[in-house]
């Protein structure tokens, strides 16, 4: 199960590691690309199983892939919790949320997503009287997210056998044609170790 491209794989990946340094022959020999086996993908509430499934098999059709598993509700990752923001409210919020020292950590993590952005909150907030209020105020609703995982190894479980890895490259192009989908939070990659 791998991806043609027409580009060299590892020369792409040395160029994100080295700007505007061709590789020589020598630097590809000693720089793998990492393979990757699978993508964690986190969906916004109240995202069905038949739904990611529908999502995720849309994006891997374009690559002529096809996925023995993908475990919808994954437990190993945790839900998270969110709020949606307007980009026209995002520095309003995060500046409520910092005065009222809800965070500490002056980088409040948060993701652009088209015209709004999503401000993940840790779960011992949620109830907070002060964060509550904020959330009324600004008209915020606090919502939990899924976590899906799709794998690529086959379906024998043989973890040794590699034909169905594929390269940090391929695994980063499919990663982001999934987080176009308005449902979809983020993607990472499950790299082997």
């Amino acid at each position: 199960m791998t991806i043609t491209t027409a580009e060299n794989s590892t020369q792409g990946a040395l160029e994100q590691i080295i700007p505007a340094v061709t590789p020589t022959h020598t630097m590809q020999t000693q720089v793998p690309e990492a393979q990757v086996t699978g993508l964690f993908i986190e969906f916004e509430e109240r995202t069905t199983e038949s739904e990611a499934k529908a999502i995720v098999k849309a994006v891997l059709d374009n690559y002529n892939m096809t996925v023995n598993t993908i475990n919808y509700n994954y437990s190993i990752m945790p839900s998270r919790y969110y709020i949606i923001v307007d980009k026209d409210k995002i520095m309003d919020i995060r500046d409520e949320l910092r005065k009222e020292e809800i965070w500490t950590d002056p980088a409040i993590p948060y993701l652009r997503k088209g015209n709004y952005y999503i401000i993940t909150v840790p779960e011992q907030i949620i109830h907070d009287k002060n964060f509550l209020m904020i959330l009324e105020k600004n008209n915020l609703q606090v919502k939990k997210s899924v976590w899906c995982y799709i794998c690529f190894r086959d379906g024998s479980g043989n973890y040794s056998d590699q034909k169905n890895w594929i390269t940090e490259t391929d695994a980063i192009r499919i990663k982001n044609d999934i987080e176009m989908n308005e449902k979809v939070l983020i993607v990472s990659p499950d790299y082997i170790e």
